[in-house]
């Protein structure tokens, strides 16, 4: 069972004692430690994954949120150094860029860095659009999240739902709008690129960029599914995952 503590920045919901592998998962805007749960539970025994437990949710619910992305990068990149043992990162959706960011710090602090940076459904972070949506009223922003494939369309249509994730994803869509991208020195860690081959929000060609991220040769993966291909199949997301990192193995 998942057990949770004040300060957790990554948490198993479904732990691998023997694992010898980790798979850091961050999780798209507004989403929380158990957003992964299922998928978490079909990892075979040598790859354990750990959620993002952003505070301000969930298991942190009581802790004030961070909405200042060089801070949340510090923090994340001090709770990675600390890991003993081989690991991955996967950013799903807006998590791509902040795994990408805490990546890159690792880099230029001298830390060990992940095996492999898997980007899910999400343009490299040169061609990030961030516009200040957090500001928007309420019926407006769930409009555009779901015109953007920013959040699944499920959401927006339960009220009940919508009214406790929308302060979550308002202070997520901050953090991310306060990015402001600067060149760096490509990592020194190979980059895979999942998508889904139904994805409208990708535009052509935008997963190419993600080349110049990495001194490694890109790999893209192209999922029978949409923008949301870990909710819409979590088989072959789970399948996708575990490829990628039986290559960095």
């Amino acid at each position: 069972m998942m057990t949770a503590h004040a300060g957790d920045w990554f948490v198993a919901t479904s732990p691998q004692p023997t694992a010898s592998v980790r798979l850091l998962a961050f999780t798209a805007a507004g989403g929380g430690v158990s957003s992964f749960a299922r998928q978490a539970s079909q990892l075979p025994d040598w790859l354990e994954m750990r959620t993002l437990n952003l505070p301000g949710r969930q298991a942190r619910f009581d802790e004030p949120m961070v909405t200042d992305v060089d801070r949340l990068v510090a923090e994340l990149s001090a709770a990675c150094a600390e890991l003993a043992g081989p690991y991955l990162m996967f950013g799903y959706c807006s998590g791509a860029l902040i795994a990408y960011l805490v990546a890159r710090e690792l880099a230029g602090r001298g830390e060990t860095l992940p095996q492999r940076l898997i980007v899910g459904s999400y343009p490299p972070p040169h061609l990030v659009s961030t516009p200040e949506l957090a500001v928007l009223d309420s019926d407006t922003l769930w409009r555009v999240l779901v015109e953007q494939k920013a959040v699944p369309s499920e959401l927006a249509e339960e009220p009940e739902l919508r009214a406790m994730a929308e302060p979550i994803l308002r202070g997520d869509l901050g953090l991310i709008s306060s990015y402001r991208h600067e060149r760096a020195t490509p990592l020194p860690v190979p980059i895979t690129v999942l998508t889904g081959e139904r994805d409208g929000s990708l535009a052509d060609g935008a997963v190419d960029g993600w080349d110049g991220y990495s001194t490694a040769p890109l790999r893209t993966v192209s999922l029978a599914a949409s923008h949301w291909f870990m909710e819409e199949d979590p088989a072959a997301g789970v399948a996708a995952l575990v490829h990628e990192a039986e290559l960095s193995r």
